[in-house]
């Protein structure tokens, strides 16, 4: 769910910020990109649970998990207005949304491989 939250963010927000892109049309992505970037949190906040190693750390599992939320929240911001003041308006916007989602797929992709493992771990045992 991660990795599909990401690619309908990157995907969307790639569309989006392209200059020719009719204004109902680009509502539209607007509201999917929305509705992916709501998956997001409700999702990696569900799975802390399945990688941390003791219930006891779910605590502090999910607060590395809202700080890492707020990071994006305060760097994000900057970054857009750096791209959009410096590499061509609006329509570079999309440059580091797409950078962002493309983490956000490769992170999604270390947990799937991580969460196999302990789901072969947990089967062994």
């Amino acid at each position: 769910m991660i990795f599909a939250a990401a690619a309908i963010m990157g995907l969307t927000g790639f569309a989006i910020f392209t200059a020719d892109v009719p204004p109902a049309l680009a509502y539209v992505l607007c509201l999917a990109f929305s509705a992916g970037g709501g998956m997001l949190p409700a999702t990696v906040l569900a799975c802390g649970a399945l990688f941390v190693s003791d219930i006891a750390r779910m605590g502090a599992a999910n607060g590395m998990i809202v700080q890492g939320a707020h990071l994006g929240q305060l760097l994000g911001p900057p970054a857009f207005a750096f791209a959009v003041a410096h590499l061509g308006g609006w329509a570079a916007a999309m440059w580091p949304l797409a950078a962002g989602a493309a983490g956000a797929m490769v992170l999604a992709l270390f947990l799937g491989i991580d969460e196999r493992r302990l789901a072969a771990a947990g089967a062994s045992s």
